[in-house]
């Protein structure tokens, strides 16, 4: 498993009025890793902790297609305090797609602005691929918290996927108007960065 960011663990609040409290954490992990065996990807190792679970794997294209695979988060969302971890690896040969049955939701802070956080890290190795295709994510308005993607790929490894993340909930006139998310993303390619980004909300 990889470790979260120490910038991220401290109590008190940072300057952008985050707070990350690990007295009041609701902890979640999940570890992923998919290879090829007898020409066909399977699923090789799931590990969890907490609220993150992935439902049973399948292959809608035929054995030699992808390996697809639902990540569940029963809550539907996060809320202050929240700590969520997901760390997929794919091996050469191998080809992964993970999606979501629904939309996140990160919900408004509470009044004590403690944040949640959500750390996505993402290794494709050389020869493998992953589609990393999430459902939405829906910011209510007041929401604190840092989302952070990494995906590291190794020699002629490919990922395709995005991050779609709707502000407030317009359809319903509850705009965001408060708040602060912060979005990190990571590209790298045999550890050289290709793509590095930080966008506060």
């Amino acid at each position: 498993m990889f470790a979260l960011e120490t910038s991220l663990t401290a109590t008190p609040p940072t300057e952008s009025g985050h707070r990350f409290d690990a007295g009041r954490q609701w902890v979640a992990s999940l570890d992923l890793c998919f290879a090829t065996r007898e020409a066909v990807t399977r699923m090789t190792r799931c590990r969890h902790r907490g609220p993150l679970r992935v439902q049973r794997p399948f292959h809608p294209e035929g054995r030699d297609g992808a390996c697809h695979v639902y990540l569940l988060h029963p809550p539907g969302g996060l809320v202050s305090g929240d700590a969520l971890s997901i760390e997929v690896g794919v091996q050469g040969g191998a080809h992964a797609l993970l999606t979501t049955p629904a939309a996140n939701k990160l919900y408004r802070a509470d009044s004590h602005a403690v944040a949640w956080r959500q750390h996505t890290r993402l290794v494709v190795a050389d020869g493998g691929a992953l589609e990393w295709l999430p459902q939405e994510t829906l910011a209510f308005d007041g929401s604190r918290g840092a989302q952070t993607t990494e995906i590291a790929l190794d020699g002629a490894a490919r990922c395709l996927g995005w991050e779609v993340m709707a502000l407030g909930r317009p359809a319903s006139r509850l705009p965001y108007l408060s708040g602060r998310i912060e979005q990190r993303f990571r590209l790298t390619r045999d550890g050289r960065p290709l793509w590095l980004e930080r966008q506060p909300l």
